[in-house]
């Protein structure tokens, strides 16, 4: 099932992200599942049921072979407290953003199965716990090929409805489900990736990578994708999307951290779809993160690395960072430390901890594992974003620190 709020006044895609920052690798999602309509008792609430043999409540692979046709019945519910006016139509399957059922616009000319459903467009009036049975019917073309067909059902208010503190604002509040026809005979699975790139969606910078299902039954991709900077690791991310129907296409999306360094990466994907075993893959793409407009990255304020004495036991650190983005909720904070231009050791000066916008405070005090030994000690400062979930950072700095300690 998919809800969908239509402004009258303006058209919104809303992608809703509830997340102190965008994670590193997360996939943006449109298509969600919101609740079926607002928790206002005064809105209606209404619903679409599918009166299946199997009383599942959908319309999930019901066989018909080519030439033959099918009496379908699917029940309007008025499952709010008040008095619901209501219209109900057939409407093409789309695939939103990521995977998922989406239902077309009912002014957009039918396509594939959607032309084989004989659902009449009906205009309703039901009280509170009402409801109306319409029966309807597929027919499949003789010359139908196997697979799986999708197209959907969709019932929403007949008038727009004034949305509450929303000025002039108001809205038409619809719910759909999807029909999923399967012609039987042999079936195909596949799927093939377009060309990555980088581009600017709901305020953050996402990279989107086609997605087309070259097969004739549903897959839901799963993998792994892999940025690189300069050859070295800077994200990785799992992936899971929803259902991509056959014969459709949509796009994988992943979130960049606000703080992502711009710049040239080396992009790696890999698909497979667990149930059929079909694969895809990019390997060795690149794309460009583009200087933000307004910028937001992690930088450094001020660094200070100083001997305790001139007898040096220990240093001083002092760094301060500034985060012209959303709060992290995890970062790791190290700093390498090279003599005479060769790396030494690697220090933590925090693991796991949150990094807040705005300025970030690191003090510590420094003793090599080996001594201090004769030579110029220089530093370099990484900030690296930690995907709660596996672990993954995502690294948002990495710069030489204007600190030098100079041991005789």
């Amino acid at each position: 099932m998919y809800w969908v709020r239509r402004l009258t006044i303006l058209t919104m895609l809303i992608a809703a992200f509830t997340q102190t920052y965008p994670v590193a690798g997360q996939v943006v999602n449109v298509n969600g599942s919101p609740e079926a309509t607002p928790p206002a008792s005064s809105s209606p609430r209404f619903a679409l049921v599918a009166m299946d043999e199997e009383k599942s409540g959908r319309f999930s692979d019901i066989e018909i072979s080519p030439g033959e046709t099918r009496q379908l019945t699917v029940v309007v519910m008025n499952v709010g407290e008040v008095h619901a006016s209501l219209r109900t139509f057939k409407a093409n399957a789309l695939v939103s953003i990521n995977g998922g059922f989406v239902s077309d616009e009912e002014t957009s000319a039918p396509f594939g199965s959607t032309e084989w459903i004989d659902y009449p467009t009906t205009e309703l009036e039901l009280g509170p716990g009402e409801q109306h049975e319409i029966a309807f019917t597929v027919r499949v073309p003789p010359n139908a090929l196997p697979g799986q067909y999708i197209s959907g059902l969709v019932v929403e208010t007949a008038e727009a409805l004034e949305i509450a503190g929303g000025g002039s604002l108001d809205q038409i509040l619809a719910y759909s489900i999807s029909i999923g026809i399967l012609v039987p005979g042999e079936l195909s699975y596949g799927f093939e990736l377009g060309e990555p790139e980088v581009i600017e969606s709901a305020g953050s910078q996402v990279v989107t990578i086609p997605l087309t299902n070259t097969g004739t039954y549903l897959l839901r991709p799963s993998g792994e994708i892999i940025l690189r900077k300069d050859g070295e690791v800077v994200l990785r991310s799992s992936v899971e999307m929803g259902s991509v129907y056959a014969g459709l296409s949509t796009a994988l999306e992943i979130i960049l951290p606000d703080q992502m360094l711009p710049g040239d990466y080396e992009l790696d994907l890999v698909l497979h779809d667990e149930a059929s075993g079909a694969e895809g893959s990019v390997e060795n793409a690149y794309i460009t993160v583009p200087e933000p407009t307004d910028p937001r990255g992690i930088f450094v304020a001020s660094a200070m690395i100083e001997p305790n004495a001139d007898e040096i036991v220990f240093a001083n650190i002092d760094v301060m960072l500034e985060n012209g983005g959303q709060q992290i909720p995890a970062v790791n904070v190290t700093l390498e430390v090279m003599r005479d231009g060769e790396s030494i050791e690697i220090v933590p000066l925090a693991t796991n901890q949150v990094l807040l916008s705005g300025e970030n405070q690191f003090t510590d005090r420094y003793i090599p594992e080996e001594m201090w030994e004769s030579g110029t000690y220089t530093f370099n400062i990484k900030v690296s974003a930690v995907d709660p979930n596996g672990g993954q950072e995502t690294i948002l700095l990495d710069e030489e620190l204007d600190a030098t300690i100079v041991v005789p």
